[in-house]
């Protein structure tokens, strides 16, 4: 259930949960799935008339956080009052600490809302798709139900409500995506760069505050007026940066005797302000630069850093401007992580004991999905650095952890993130186990998004991995989420055996005799580059491009990462897949040196179903028009 952000502007937990009991089915789409955190997930297609019916709720205010008024914002909040007032969507843009994020937030709270009100979401490192259902959540009582690509725009239709989205740092087409889901709302967004352009919207470029706002932000932070010479030399130094002016402001108010800072160091004061901080505060801020651009709550915080009030802790980071509050807890503030790469004598904190505290507490049954999902940036980051370490155990553990949760969650974007990272650890750490499991998830989550080849492709072989492990329960959900693989539009159902093995060791032809574990996220696509919104069953879709998988320097504990970002190391061509000898139409899996048995020559059509390597194929028949059922 969505919370309501009651004027008092204080929150607990994450603001969009499912309703109804978050450890059972779930459904999306045509189809209800039953999570299965050991052996896989199954899936069923819901007869006509069986999907819920998603309610509207009659008050929509899901607000911000309550913070103070910003200084010299009339002209920006007029601009975007009149193009909501003509009906434009509005793009927020400017550099990292100009204050979009602050701006957006009071407008959210104190511009008109739209005919049925208000919704704010943070968008940082979120997939559009998944944006589109927090909007959907907000908007309805849903019962946890995702409802399909062609849906989303039928239930969203009619609903005037004013859709504030911080962090949107995305294309315009990305944009568009989230904008069509919601057809009749008003978006305001803020981002880094402009992208919002033509009949999509009108963009505005934030910029610095003028020298009187500098001058009032400096007097409230010392408590007093400044030297009027110092103050205009240090507003022009920082381009009017209000993040900039933050700091100088925290580096006199920690130490008097100093003063202002000159404006020379303006943009140098990282340094400065760490030397003046206190052994907890100093470790909190060192866990959250080890989590890089990720949010955590202050409840993991505390516990991490052995902070006792982590709360107020971080609240006193975030005012010296080297923290951001956002609507789930604090991440580091801009430019705050590559400092602290910098400075020595930092403990880095033990990566098993991360790894380790956050698997725990997403795979515990009282921890609410949503809760997992919006700290799945963290999670993914603990993963990377396992990965960068060394550790592809750790990374298994983490990602098998969350990987229900996210299911769970709705949050397909991001699950298959997360799953893109866990099947390439599993197979680099031997654990065919894991390899089973995420290789199904994977194909689970490919038939909920409409990715009709990577889907059969995926489950045929998670089948294969299960029967090599004896699980036949994960092999019968793996042949059974096979018979509900999307079509491509137009076609229909046909050979229920067409693409699922028939017994151990069968498969698709290019199976390698040890299994799967050369099917991974490089060989098939990313899921990051799907389809984007949750699909309808009949809608085909290409796979995506490959997902880079980060290569794994050898690295000691969790300190700072000297690349927060994955590298793109050279990615393994897929062979061309030649064409059924007896219906061309179908595709059959190129020929490798794990074969089984040999290709015979196209001009011969083995009668015998054991003898064809193209399995699930038959000679010519009336009924041999559609494949797979």
């Amino acid at each position: 259930m969505a919370d309501t952000g009651e004027d008092d502007g204080t929150r607990t937990g994450n603001r969009v949960d499912i309703d109804g009991d978050a450890t059972g089915p779930v459904i999306a789409g045509n189809y209800n799935v039953v999570v299965d955190a050991q052996h896989g997930s199954t899936v069923t297609v819901l007869m006509d008339g069986r999907r819920p019916r998603p309610r509207r709720r009659d008050r929509i205010r899901l607000l911000p956080r309550r913070q103070g008024t910003p200084l010299g914002r009339d002209a920006d909040l007029a601009a975007i009052a009149a193009a909501l007032h003509a009906g434009e969507s509005v793009q927020l843009w400017g550099p990292p600490g100009v204050g979009k994020s602050a701006l957006l937030r009071y407008a959210a709270r104190t511009l008109d809302a739209g005919g049925d009100g208000v919704v704010f979401l943070d968008a940082a490192r979120r997939e559009p798709e998944d944006l589109a259902q927090d909007i959907f959540e907000a908007c309805h009582s849903t019962g946890g139900y995702a409802p399909s690509r062609g849906e989303l725009p039928q239930l969203m239709e009619g609903v005037e409500a004013t859709v504030y989205v911080d962090n949107a740092d995305y294309t315009a087409e990305q944009l568009r995506t989230v904008m069509d889901a919601a057809p009749d709302a008003l978006f305001v967004f803020a981002g880094r760069e402009e992208v919002l352009q033509g009949t999509d919207g009108r963009a505005h470029r934030v910029e610095g505050v003028t020298r009187d706002a500098a001058a009032e932000l400096l007097t409230r932070e010392l408590g007093g007026p400044g030297d009027p010479d110092l103050v205009t030399a240090l507003w022009e130094a920082a381009a009017g940066t209000p993040l900039l002016l933050l700091r100088a402001a925290a580096v006199a108010r920690l130490d008097p005797a100093a003063g202002l800072p000159r404006p020379g160091a303006v943009r140098e004061l990282l340094h400065p302000l760490f030397d003046r901080l206190d052994e907890p505060s100093l470790r909190a801020l060192h866990l959250l630069g080890t989590f890089r651009d990720a949010e955590l709550d202050p409840e993991h915080i505390g516990a991490l850093s052995g902070t006792p009030d982590a709360a107020a802790l971080c609240a006193g980071l975030a005012g010296l401007g080297l923290a951001e509050e956002t609507e789930l807890g604090y991440r580091v503030a801009d430019g705050v992580v590559a400092a602290l790469r910098e400075r020595q004598g930092l403990r880095p904190y033990a990566l098993e004991r991360l790894c380790g505290y956050f698997a725990d507490w997403a795979a515990r049954p009282e921890t609410p999905a949503a809760q997992v999902a919006g700290h799945a940036r963290a999670l993914e980051v603990l993963a990377e650095l396992a990965e960068q370490s060394g550790r592809a155990d750790l990374a298994v553990r983490v990602v098998r952890a969350a990987s229900p949760a996210l299911a769970r969650s709705l949050r397909f974007g991001v699950w298959g993130r997360l799953l893109d990272q866990g099947l390439p650890a599993a197979q680099r750490a031997g654990d065919r186990q894991a390899e089973a499991y995420f290789t199904h998830e994977r194909g689970v989550r490919a038939v909920l998004t409409g990715n009709r080849v990577l889907a059969a492709v995926l489950l045929a072989e998670a089948g294969i991995l299960w029967r090599q492990l004896g699980d036949t329960q994960g092999a019968d959900a793996a042949a059974n989420a096979q018979q509900y693989v999307p079509q491509e539009p137009g076609a229909g159902a046909g050979s229920p055996d067409a693409g699922s093995p028939d017994g151990p060791g069968e498969g698709p032809a290019n199976a390698p005799e040890g299994g799967a574990s050369d099917l991974g996220s490089s060989d098939l696509g990313s899921s990051g580059t799907d389809p984007g919104p949750l699909q309808d069953p009949t809608a085909g879709t290409a796979p995506g491009t490959p997902s880079p998988e980060p290569a794994p320097p050898p690295e000691t504990g969790a300190s700072m990462p000297t690349d927060p970002g994955p590298t793109a190391p050279d990615m393994p061509t897929v062979p061309r897949i030649p064409e059924c000898p007896v219906c061309p139409s179908i595709p059959r899996r190129a020929p490798g040196p794990w074969r089984r048995r040999p290709v015979p020559p196209t001009s011969a059509v083995p009668s015998s179903p054991a003898a064809r390597p193209w399995r699930g194929c038959r000679p010519p028949s009336p009924r041999h028009s559609r494949w797979p059922r």
